[in-house]
């Protein structure tokens, strides 16, 4: 006698939960057939990680055999679908990771990276992705194109995030390193530029009058008070207002300012 045929439906519980439903019209339904099922049919678009919720509770029990109805044909499972990084359908808390060992990192199928090294590759293809955004965000022509890219790169961590490839932590922590790459509009970079020359000339000005001090403390022979005078000017102060003046050049705002 031929095996009698699994059909499968989706459906929902009674809490709006999508749910499937494995029925098999005579004899009982066993793990081993339910997994290949899954795994094979329909092209394999059943794969994926699913909960069985067996009910054993007292209701459950058998009754005494009196007035009992005549036991149904065939087998009925009800199965809930578990998506990594998403709610439980059971409980509602966020699932773990799915494809790795929680203790040792080890791939659950025992092919592929372990966790730690895919958590590396992960980092890197995010690194990758990051200097090509920055690439096209300076060389784009249009503020519109330049957020596009912008956009897209937060799409990829975000996207990064619900695989549960990185955590909300180290998201956040790129999303901030990432903001720097931010594009903004032409007024803006302009009045950042003027902005900066205005420190920069205001720094140049009490050189001019520190050293001038300098000098005159010279002429009048206090060479120690000079040179403690000068040794408090700070040439880094200038050094980085010119590499924030670069940056700003870099990233497309080099028009001259009328």
């Amino acid at each position: 006698m031929a095996a009698a045929k699994i059909e499968a439906m989706w459906d929902y519980d009674m809490h709006d939960n999508s749910i499937l439903v494995l029925e098999k019209k005579r004899g009982k339904l066993s793990l081993s057939e339910v997994g290949d099922f899954l795994r094979y049919e329909k092209s394999g678009s059943f794969q994926g990680n699913y909960v069985l919720i067996v009910r054993a509770g007292e209701a459950t029990c058998g009754g005494s055999g009196w007035m009992d109805e005549e036991e149904p044909k065939g087998d009925q499972w009800v199965l809930y679908r578990v998506e990594q990084g998403e709610p439980c359908p059971v409980c509602s808390r966020m699932t773990p990771s799915i494809q790795w060992c929680e203790s040792c990192g080890e791939p659950l199928n025992g092919e592929g990276p372990t966790k730690e090294q895919a958590f590396e590759n992960v980092e890197k293809l995010l690194a990758s992705m990051r200097r090509e955004a920055t690439e096209m965000i300076h060389a784009g022509n249009t503020y519109e194109g330049k957020m596009a890219w912008y956009h897209s790169h937060l799409g990829s961590l975000d996207f990064a995030r619900q695989m549960g490839l990185i955590t909300e932590e180290r998201r956040q922590q790129l999303y901030k390193e990432f903001g720097k790459d931010r594009p903004e509009k032409e007024a803006q970079k302009i009045d950042k530029k003027i902005g900066l020359i205005k420190r920069m000339q205001a720094e140049m000005d009490h050189r001019a009058e520190v050293e001038e001090k300098a000098v005159q403390l010279i002429t009048e022979g206090r060479h120690g008070e000079a040179v403690a005078l000068l040794n408090s000017l700070d040439d880094s102060l200038i050094a980085g207002m010119q590499e924030e003046f670069e940056e700003i050049e870099a990233a497309g705002g080099g028009k001259e300012i009328e």
